[in-house]
């Protein structure tokens, strides 16, 4: 019975703090931020000629730890600063204290879920594109290949995502994103040409 009254706490909390919307938009543009964050360690490594696994290994956990935290810690202080405001403005209005009331506890909760969301974008994004790093049967160059495809196909499914949210044509919002994704990689390529 307590089980069931938490999820439908939860449940009612996500419906009055308005978590799905804002979720959803935090987890797109995060992704899509992390996604070209390891294309770039990846381009960088095999333009670079850098032929030890573990250095691009360690290069792009770095790089997600820092961003994890730094996606945790900035919505979860962002999403404060937003939601007291809020608070306070209808505490105004309705002259009642609402901390701990359904609204102020639905708001604390979506701080803490939007928080995490941000950051787990970041996690989740660059575990899976690493993955081929980890697959000891496989030699530099092939991890390389499998990471940079793995990395362009999260842009393809990231832009029919957003596709299907704005009710836009899927396929043409895929390609839009994969576009941005050959730009970084000419980019890099041109960059690493110039500081040899």
């Amino acid at each position: 019975m307590g089980l069931k009254r938490s999820i439908l706490n939860y449940k009612e909390f996500w419906e009055i703090a308005g978590i799905g919307e804002i979720a959803r938009r935090y987890f797109a543009m995060n992704s899509f931020d992390d996604v070209l964050m390891v294309l770039g360690i990846l381009l960088a490594g095999f333009f670079g000629n850098i032929l030890e696994k573990r250095v691009i290994i360690t290069a792009v956990i770095g790089a997600t730890v820092a961003a994890t935290i730094s996606g945790f810690w900035g919505a979860y202080l962002t999403e404060t600063a937003e939601r007291e405001s809020q608070i306070k403005k209808l505490e105004k209005k309705v002259s009642v204290r609402l901390k701990k009331s359904p609204i102020g506890k639905a708001h604390r909760f979506a701080i803490f879920v939007l928080a995490v969301v941000n950051s787990g974008a970041d996690l989740l994004i660059s575990l899976l594109i690493l993955i081929p790093f980890f697959i000891k049967s496989l030699i530099i160059q092939q991890a390389y290949l499998f990471s940079i495809i793995a990395a362009f196909v999260i842009l393809f499914l990231l832009g029919a995502f957003l596709g299907k949210i704005s009710k836009e044509n899927i396929c043409k919002m895929g390609i839009k994103m994969v576009i941005t994704g050959v730009i970084c990689a000419i980019v890099i390529f041109f960059v690493g040409k110039l500081i040899r």
